[in-house]
């Protein structure tokens, strides 16, 4: 859905990265941060994501499977698991 170092070139397409940024880990608070000084507010954002917050984000954006933190609970079924990342499948 979003990749925070990737980003697109275009300003119609950079738009809809930074929406998608803030919608799967949250908008910069302060506001005047940027950039990687956000890095730790959006980790601790996607590392509390729950399975009704994946259930919206999938709806919104037609994905089928989903990295998260292997802290990050969740009932959906895991894929793939290692030490810091589960692979999980949202059908």
């Amino acid at each position: 859905v979003a990749d925070f170092k990737s980003f697109p070139f275009t300003d119609r397409a950079m738009l809809e990265w930074y929406e998608r940024i803030n919608n799967c880990y949250g908008s910069p608070e302060p506001l005047n941060r940027s950039g990687f000084e956000n890095k730790p507010l959006m980790v601790t954002n996607y590392a509390a994501l729950d399975d009704t917050r994946l259930k919206e984000l999938q709806e919104q954006y037609n994905f089928t499977h989903a990295i998260l933190f292997a802290k990050t609970t969740t009932r959906y079924k895991i894929l793939v698991s290692n030490e810091k990342y589960n692979i999980i499948e949202l059908f």
